[in-house]
C-alpha cells in the first residue's frame, strides 16, 4: 500500500477501484466482475430452471435478469 501526503492529508494510492460501476484497473478486471455478478443472478434463479415453465419464458427471464445486472455495472 502506497501513501501520498497532500497538504498534510494522507491519501492511500489504490491499484483498483470501482467508478461509475466499472473497475478502473483494467478492462479484464471489469469484465471478470461483471461476469461474476451475472453468474450470481443465474444461480439465484435455480428454482426457475428446475420448474415446468416454458423454455422460451425461462430464456426471456434469464435475458431480462442478466441484462439488468450487467447494465448496473
Amino acid at each position: 500500500m502506497e501513501i501520498t501526503v497532500i497538504d498534510g492529508s494522507q491519501l492511500e494510492v489504490l491499484q483498483d477501484f470501482k467508478y461509475l460501476g466499472s473497475m478502473m484497473s483494467s478492462t479484464k478486471a471489469d469484465i471478470k466482475a461483471t461476469k461474476g455478478m451475472a453468474w450470481r443472478v443465474c444461480n439465484k434463479m435455480d428454482q426457475i430452471w428446475k420448474s415446468n415453465l416454458n423454455r422460451t419464458l425461462k430464456i426471456r427471464l434469464l435475458t431480462s435478469m442478466v441484462e439488468a445486472v450487467t447494465q448496473e455495472c
